[in-house]
């Protein structure tokens, strides 16, 4: 629900972009997210992040987290796992109107593209979590919704070559990327107590950071192979999502997992 409502609030952003000048939006989301910053302050601990404080174990120690080859392994899969979203969101959803020109698709907004991949993710969210819970598994539900997004993303392309409309592929793109909230969990349930929180905040960041990669890595890729924008996004496309598909198959069933432990 908390990963829903999250991907409901750039629904919102949309929206708000679409309906206010830029400077009342701006101030809008100020508000609301010192508002949210209220309701953190007002939050409890854990009783299993209590526990830890008590024990001598370091805490949120990045010394810690790289101190051990098998952490690195774990902490950099579930970053690879994530980028694929931030590819969809912050590459081929940004770019649509660049494609759309390239290749004479009229009518096409960017912010009806981003608003439909949010709904897209928001949907998928809460379906994959709720799948998660049923057949209880994290990996075989990521595994599922990559590869509907994979096959999202084919299609989206295939519109592209064809001059069609893209609603529908945003949409759908947002879906598949809706295991977000599955990976967000796996990846908190990786890791012990005393490194959980430094590790689920960064690794979620890292992946929207990784955006700053993609856009050289894309550019590169067109210069290097003489490229047009969308032969560049594709062949990026393949590389993240392979990336991404590795460390979800080798990385170890988490569900029902005892998370009260810490990493020494």
């Amino acid at each position: 629900m908390v990963a829903t409502l999250g991907a409901l609030g750039a629904v919102a952003a949309g929206l708000a972009g679409d309906f206010l000048p830029w400077r009342s939006a701006f101030i809008t989301a100020g508000i609301a997210g010192f508002f949210l910053l209220l309701m953190r302050v007002k939050s409890m601990e854990t009783t299993m992040f209590e526990h830890a404080k008590k024990s001598n174990a370091e805490k949120g120690s990045f010394k810690l987290l790289f101190s051990s080859p098998k952490r690195i392994a774990k902490y950099f899969g579930c970053i690879l796992m994530g980028v694929p979203i931030w590819y969809s969101v912050g590459i081929l959803i940004t770019l649509s109107p660049e494609i759309a020109t390239l290749h004479h698709i009229d009518g096409l907004k960017l912010s009806t593209c981003f608003i439909l991949f949010q709904i897209g993710i928001a949907s998928g969210d809460l379906s994959s979590g709720i799948f998660s819970q049923y057949f209880k598994s994290r990996k075989r539900i990521l595994i599922a919704y990559m590869l509907f997004a994979i096959a999202a993303t084919i299609l989206h392309f295939n519109k592209i070559y064809n001059s069609e409309n893209l609603s529908l592929t945003s949409f759908l793109m947002g879906l598949g990327c809706g295991y977000l909230s599955v990976f967000v969990t796996s990846t908190a349930e990786h890791f012990g107590t005393n490194l959980r929180v430094t590790v689920t905040a960064t690794v979620t960041n890292f992946m929207r950071g990784a955006v700053t990669l993609l856009i050289p890595l894309h550019q590169w890729i067109e210069n290097k192979f003489n490229y047009s924008l969308t032969q560049g996004l594709a062949t990026t496309g393949i590389i993240v999502w392979i990336l991404a598909l590795i460390p979800t198959l080798l990385l170890p069933e988490t569900y029902g997992k005892n998370l009260e432990f810490i990493e020494e």
